[in-house]
């Protein structure tokens, strides 16, 4: 009778170890597939950080860069662009687009070529506590599309009604494209604005 009881437990017990470790197993695969669900929503985080860093920066250069064209433009100093892209601005010639601005505007990667760096007396690259850091200043180009005539006049059509009265500063229409990274160099945001200010 003890003989028979002793194998008893024997038996329960070693069905007891075999459950003990059949939910381990499960609770271990249940906590790994926690941490990578987690892991992936840090990822994802990181990323929209990313993208928003560089859409903010590529927003603040536009912004900037219309605000010192119209500044020159008010005060008698308006941009000279030409075909050579001297100050990074360029001329919309009658065959189109410089081959750089096309190039840059297109660009699916990362490049500077033909632009300038977007820098700022008030323009930092981080903050101080280091939170906000770019890969690098933003890069800008300027194409000057010519003057801003009234809809109609010339055949061509043209962007806004602002235009030229007799006695007053030409008005010109400007395309403005940014490039802009966020802290890491894999992401790019691109933007484009059209803009009318005083010029020659």
């Amino acid at each position: 009778m003890r003989h028979s009881l002793q194998q008893t437990l024997r038996r329960q017990g070693g069905s007891v170890l075999l459950t003990a470790l059949v939910f381990l197993v499960l609770l271990t695969l249940l906590a790994m597939g926690m941490s990578r669900a987690g892991l992936l929503q840090q990822r994802l985080a990181g990323a929209l950080r990313q993208g928003q860093l560089a859409m903010d920066a590529a927003e603040s250069a536009l912004r900037g860069v219309e605000w010192q064209l119209w500044r020159d433009g008010a005060m008698g100093k308006p941009i000279h662009c030409d075909d050579q892209g001297t100050q990074a601005c360029f001329e919309h010639g009658d065959h189109g687009s410089d081959p750089k601005v096309e190039a840059f505007r297109r660009a699916r990667g990362w490049t500077t070529e033909g632009a300038v760096a977007y820098r700022p007396e008030d323009y930092t690259e981080s903050s101080e506590d280091g939170s906000f850091q770019l890969a690098s200043p933003p890069y800008y180009l300027i194409e000057d599309m010519g003057r801003e005539l009234a809809p109609g006049v010339d055949g061509r059509s043209r962007e806004s009604d602002n235009a030229s009265a007799p006695g007053e500063p030409r008005m010109h229409l400007y395309r403005i494209v940014v490039r802009a990274r966020g802290a890491g160099e894999g992401v790019i945001r691109v933007l484009e604005s059209s803009f009318v200010a005083p010029g020659n």
